[in-house]
């Protein structure tokens, strides 16, 4: 015959069957005090499990707010590039203007100049594709830098150096290009191999 334990006022006692042995008291059976402990460690879990979804959510916030401060900061780079430096933006102004007549120590500076344009552009475009910025946001970005794409010169560097970029991001540029020719402009070479 099975015994089972039973804990109350007076002490533990043993329960023999369904008679139960006289404690002087309100008792409670090992079963019960087990049943009460996964009920206490379930609601344990609940409390933890919200408590991890709210640490998630201020850290995905946290991060969305840092890759937008890094790209505000990569953008202002480049813009102090022309600013702090004469030369850079006298060689983007010749550039959109007689990109043939470069020579090759403005087209080398051009050249980096327009890779850290395209190069912060890409990486908003996959923050904006791996769902770390928001579609307002990239909409501001993607306005800003189809702007600064948009010139001839930047088009020309395009068309030299868009293989050093990743896949997506070349048939997203090459399909902008596509729907926006400049007048006069070679055709956009499409992406596919």
């Amino acid at each position: 015959m099975a015994r089972e334990w039973v804990v109350g006022s007076g002490g533990n006692h043993q329960r023999s069957g369904a008679k139960e042995i006289e404690s002087g008291g309100p008792s409670v059976t090992l079963d019960e005090l087990g049943s009460l402990g996964e009920f206490i460690s379930g609601l344990a879990v609940v409390v933890t499990l919200v408590y991890l979804a709210l640490q998630i959510r201020y850290n995905t916030r946290a991060v969305r707010s840092s890759m937008h401060q890094d790209m505000v900061e990569s953008t202002l780079r480049v813009a102090e590039s022309l600013s702090d430096n004469a030369d850079v933006g006298r060689i983007v102004i010749k550039a959109d203007e007689d990109y043939d007549n470069l020579t090759k120590g403005e087209l080398l500076r051009f050249e980096a100049y327009a890779e850290r344009v395209f190069g912060n552009f890409e990486s908003v475009f996959y923050s904006y594709r791996n769902s770390m910025i928001e579609p307002d946001l990239w909409d501001s970005w993607k306005s800003s830098y189809l702007a600064d794409i948009s010139r001839d010169a930047m088009r020309r560097f395009w068309q030299e150096q868009r293989p050093l970029h990743l896949r997506d991001f070349m048939d997203f540029i090459d399909q902008y290009y596509r729907a926006h020719p400049l007048s006069g402009a070679p055709e956009v070479k499409s992406s596919a191999i």
